[in-house]
């Protein structure tokens, strides 16, 4: 009886989500991509390198884009270096590891131009003051060196690009972190990041001042929601505080104990409640089709895109915005046609709703937007 109760509440809530997604306003208007820029292949200093030098390719790392301001910082990890762009392309700052670039004559570059060691760049974020944080490795103890490896840090720069402090468990200077799933700045320049362990995601917050502004909020790997069937447990994939810093969007998977999977199901988790607010299923495409989240706005909507697929051929993604109680409010077709199947591509959505992206291709990269119509 409870197998059949699971089933039937399962089809249920499929058919319920199709019938309303699909009867929502479709895959709405055609959005056509503007590219604002693109970056050569190579080591130059506005230049972006992810091969070795016998021709393989090198991702360690993916290259992180992100749009502030109307300013773009791209990462550029095989060769250690943080890049800040223009929206029409002009480097205007750059910091870079001196043992895996050139030699770089800082007063003939005519753009401001420092230095740092770094060791692994995983993600970025930038705050309201300009200042850049870098999620970066550093050499730790042997005992902290893991299944999960607790040797990471929060790198903090001015907006001149000069290094002011690190990042830990603790605020600045403290004990590093295990791996970092996600780096934000919030609206009030709160610094949210979260990380994840064998079997606990964290969630640390702190201040502009790199102190600790909110005690470090823990979540098991495996929730269960507090309304629906007990046999159902869904397993978190992400955690993503929004920009507000009032809320964390926890994804995640659903399997019965028979281990049939169930539609995956976005919760809210209040960080002035310390609880599990209320959830929603993912958005679903015509065939019942996944969508990933991108990131969300500054009014707590969420915005979720997959691949438009035509004769075989990506042409572009449908988008569909959420708000918070999971209703759908726009749709689009953001349209692009790929110079080539990408290496790499890194997509996100501004706070004010645009959505931007960078595709790395094997002679080099683009980077675009897609502004709302």
């Amino acid at each position: 009886m409870g197998f059949c109760r699971i089933f039937i509440r399962s089809c249920f809530i499929i058919v319920c989500t199709l019938v309303s997604l699909l009867g929502c306003s479709g895959k709405g208007p055609a959005i056509k991509h503007e590219e604002l820029f693109s970056l050569n292949l190579g080591v130059m200093a506005d230049e972006l390198d992810y091969f070795e030098r016998d021709g393989t390719l090198f991702f360690d790392k993916k290259i992180d884009i992100l749009m502030r301001d109307g300013l773009f910082y791209i990462s550029n990890p095989s060769l250690g270096k943080v890049m800040k762009f223009s929206n029409y392309g002009d480097i205007l700052s750059l910091i870079y590891n001196e043992q895996s670039n050139l030699p770089f004559k800082k007063n003939d570059l005519g753009f401001r131009v420092t230095t740092w060691n770094f060791q692994n760049i995983g993600l970025l974020a930038v705050d309201n003051e300009g200042s850049m944080y870098v999620d970066d490795r550093i050499e730790v103890d042997a005992d902290l060196l893991g299944p999960i490896p607790f040797d990471r840090v929060i790198l903090r720069f001015d907006s001149n690009g000069e290094y002011i402090d690190f990042l830990g468990q603790e605020g600045k200077n403290t004990s590093p972190l295990p791996f970092i799933t996600e780096l934000k700045t919030t609206r009030n320049n709160l610094l949210m990041a979260v990380t994840r362990d064998q079997d606990t995601w964290k969630v640390y917050g702190d201040d502009s001042q790199g102190d600790l502004a909110l005690p470090a909020v823990s979540l098991p790997a495996s929730l269960v929601h507090p309304n629906d069937d007990p046999d159902i447990t869904f397993q978190v994939s992400r955690i993503t505080p929004d920009t507000t810093g009032e809320l964390l969007y926890i994804s995640a998977a659903g399997l019965t104990k028979s281990k049939t999977e169930v539609l995956p199901r976005m919760f809210l988790y209040s960080l002035a409640e310390n609880k599990i607010i209320r959830s929603f299923l993912f958005p679903l495409g015509k065939l019942g089709e996944g969508f990933s989240l991108i990131g969300s706005d500054i009014a707590q909507n969420l915005y979720f895109t997959r691949d438009l697929v035509k004769n075989g051929e990506q042409t572009g993604y449908e988008l569909q915005v959420l708000d918070s109680y999971g209703t759908v409010i726009r749709s689009a077709m953001l349209m692009h046609e790929l110079k080539e199947p990408p290496i790499s591509t890194s997509m996100a959505v501004s706070e004010d709703g645009i959505v931007y992206a960078l595709f790395a291709y094997s002679f080099g990269a683009e980077v675009v937007w897609w502004r709302p119509v």
